[in-house]
């Protein structure tokens, strides 16, 4: 399908499975254009408790004027309201109390588009800027191929994770060094599939000492290597509690 727009001629591929997939995304693209912020009101309490105070939020009925389709509370006086109903109540009551262990793999190694978005957010650099770095680590010997869509390492590299977590001491950065120390060579992460290594594997750090870094080079090394140093440190664990508060007729949930 072509159209002529602007004496620019453009070409439309269009078929059964390029046409619904363009429509969502021209559908998503008019809601983002038309949206209206909405200011909306949200009532917490602080609830004590001989094993310490934690805060919890009201869960509105189903059934409960003001509400948006979102279940947002747009009226602000029904809160005012609630609040002076709440004040007059003796106590609530705890009325189901839910905890669950849970339990997160190490993060991956980056890829470069990864390690973009990571650098943009803690040092705003830019997609070429970060490459551009990244770049003169690699031809510095210091990391490896940045030009990766990659997140997984293959196998018959876990044996230099010694000599690159040596490095890690040795390098001058005191946190890195500490973590470094920590860390067990022997941990064998989900980034070690061979399976999932495209054209190039994730960048990280290789077996050479860095010198001489300028601040964006230290930057982007430090973040490549934690992200790598991550892989030979335990799963996070924690636990998590979940809870719902009764009073005055109404829930109040937090965790």
């Amino acid at each position: 399908l072509e159209q002529q727009h602007l004496g620019n001629k453009v070409t439309f591929p269009i078929g059964r499975v390029k046409t619904p997939t363009l429509a969502l995304v021209v559908r998503r693209e008019r809601e983002l254009q038309n949206f209206v912020p909405v200011e909306y009101y949200v009532l917490q309490i602080q609830y004590g408790h001989e094993k310490g105070a934690f805060w919890a939020t009201w869960k509105p009925k189903d059934t409960q004027q003001g509400l948006d389709p979102d279940g947002h509370m747009l009226d602000q006086t029904i809160l005012n309201d609630l609040r002076n109903r709440l004040m007059q109540s003796p106590e609530g009551t705890v009325s189901l109390v839910e905890k669950k262990k849970k339990k997160e793999g190490q993060r991956l190694p980056f890829s470069l588009s990864s390690l973009q978005i990571m650098a943009g957010k803690l040092y705003n650099y830019t997609p070429q800027e970060v490459l551009d770095i990244a770049q003169k680590l690699y031809e510095k010997k210091y990391t490896s191929y940045p030009r990766s869509d990659c997140e997984y390492l293959p196998v018959n590299q876990l044996s230099d994770g010694k000599a690159i977590l040596s490095n890690l001491v040795n390098m001058g950065h005191k946190e890195l060094a500490a973590w470094a120390k920590d860390s067990n060579p022997t941990i064998k992460s989900r980034a070690w599939n061979d399976s999932k290594v495209t054209a190039h594997h994730a960048i990280i750090p290789t077996s050479v000492l860095p010198k001489s870094l300028t601040t964006e080079e230290k930057n982007i090394y430090e973040l490549i290597a934690l992200r790598y140093l991550i892989q030979f440190m335990p799963p996070e664990k924690w636990n998590k509690v979940e809870y719902t508060i009764g009073i005055a007729d109404e829930e109040f949930k937090g965790s």
